[in-house]
C-alpha cells in the first residue's frame, strides 16, 4: 500500500523470494548464456520460482490485515460538538446545511491558501458538486498539479531497485531491500510533517516548497548517485517528498471546491492523477531509453509539476485582490 506499510513488506517479500541474496546475473559473463536478459532473473531460477508463491502470501496477508482493521472501525461516539467543534458548527451540521464557522481550512481572505490554517474564519464558500467542480479551470489546474507532482514519486517507487542495481551493481539485494523500507518509512512520517508545515505557512506555500524540492533532489539521483550513501540519501528524500502530495492535495481540494462533497471531489481528483500516471509510466516502459535518460525527462515533468503550483498560488493571490 501507499505510505509507510513497505517498512514492514519489502522485507518479508525479500525474504520470502531471495532468502540467499542472490544477485542479478551479470549478462556479459560468458556463463550467463544467450538467454541472459539484463536486470532479470532468468526462468527456472529458485527467485523466480517463488514469486508466484510470493503473491498469494501476500494477497492472503492483506486480506488479514484488511478484515481486521475494517472491524476496528467505528461511528464517533457522542455529537458533533465532542469532537472538538463548538456548539454552533455541531447544530448547524445536525441542521443539514453543512456549514461551520470554525477555520478548518485557510482564509481566503488572507491571500487565500498561501496563509496558515490559523488564520481567522473563512467566510462563506460555494459547495461544488463533482460535476460543477469539473468544469472549472481550477478542476483541471489541479489535476495537472497533482498528475506532474506525484508521477515522479510513483515512477521511484517502480524503479529504484533496478535502478540502483545498475550504478550499484556490487551492492547486494538487502542493502535495496532495506532503502526501499526506509524509504517508505519516509513516504509515511513525511504526511505528518507536510501537514504541520501546510499549518504553518500554508498549504500551497508548502505544495510549493515541496514540487520545488522534488526535481532538484531527482536531478542529484539521477547524477551523483553513484555511492550507497548518496543513492540511500536522495531515495529517502524523494519519497519525503512524493508523500507530502498525499497531505496536501486533499486539502486544497476541499479549499477550492468545498468540504461537503469532499470525498467525491478529491476521489475525482484522485482518478485523473493515477489515470495519466499510469498512462505515462506505461509509455516510459514500451520506449527504449536508459534509465538515466528516463530520469531526465521525470525531472522536466517534476519540474512542470512546480510550475503548475506556482501558477495555482498565482490564481489564489489574483483572487483575493
Amino acid at each position: 500500500g501507499f505510505g509507510a506499510g513497505s517498512f514492514i513488506f519489502n522485507f518479508v517479500v525479500t525474504a520470502f523470494v531471495n532468502p540467499d541474496d542472490e544477485k542479478l546475473p551479470k549478462c556479459d559473463d560468458d556463463a550467463a548464456g544467450d538467454e541472459c536478459v539484463p536486470d532479470y532473473y532468468p526462468d527456472g531460477s529458485y527467485v523466480v520460482s517463488r514469486v508466484p508463491a510470493c503473491y498469494r502470501t501476500l494477497a492472503l496477508c492483506y486480506l488479514v490485515l484488511g478484515l481486521v482493521g475494517g472491524s476496528l472501525l467505528s461511528d464517533p461516539q457522542g455529537s458533533v460538538g465532542e469532537a472538538g467543534w463548538d456548539d454552533e458548527d455541531a447544530k448547524s451540521l445536525e441542521a443539514g446545511n453543512g456549514k461551520v464557522t470554525t477555520p478548518l481550512l485557510p482564509s481566503p481572505s488572507n491571500d487565500d491558501l498561501l496563509v496558515s490554517s490559523s488564520a481567522s474564519a473563512p467566510p462563506p464558500q460555494k459547495e461544488y458538486s463533482t460535476r460543477e467542480m469539473m468544469r472549472t479551470l481550477n478542476f483541471f489546474v489541479l489535476i495537472f498539479c497533482f498528475f506532474a507532482c506525484g508521477t515522479g514519486g510513483m515512477y521511484i517507487s517502480a524503479t529504484y531497485k533496478s535502478y540502483g542495481e545498475a550504478i550499484l551493481p556490487d551492492s547486494d539485494d538487502l542493502f535495496f531491500t532495506a532503502v526501499g523500507s526506509a524509504g517508505s518509512l519516509c513516504n509515511g512520517l513525511s504526511r505528518v510533517f507536510w501537514g504541520l508545515l501546510a499549518d504553518r505557512i500554508g498549504v500551497l506555500r508548502t505544495l510549493l516548497v515541496m514540487s520545488a524540492a522534488f526535481p532538484l533532489v531527482l536531478l542529484v539521483y539521477s547524477t551523483c548517485a553513484g555511492s550507497e550513501a548518496v543513492y540511500a540519501a536522495c531515495v529517502g528524500c524523494l519519497f519525503w517528498c512524493y508523500g507530502g502530495n498525499f497531505s496536501l492535495f486533499p486539502t486544497i481540494c476541499a479549499t477550492l471546491f468545498g468540504t461537503k462533497n469532499n470525498g467525491t471531489n478529491y476521489g475525482m481528483v484522485f482518478i485523473w492523477f493515477g489515470s495519466i500516471t499510469a498512462v505515462l509510466l506505461y509509455l516510459i516502459s514500451v520506449v527504449s531509453m536508459d534509465y538515466e535518460d528516463i530520469n531526465f525527462v521525470v525531472v522536466g515533468v517534476a519540474t512542470f509539476g512546480a510550475c503548475t503550483a506556482a501558477f495555482l498560488a498565482f490564481r489564489a493571490k489574483q483572487a483575493c485582490v
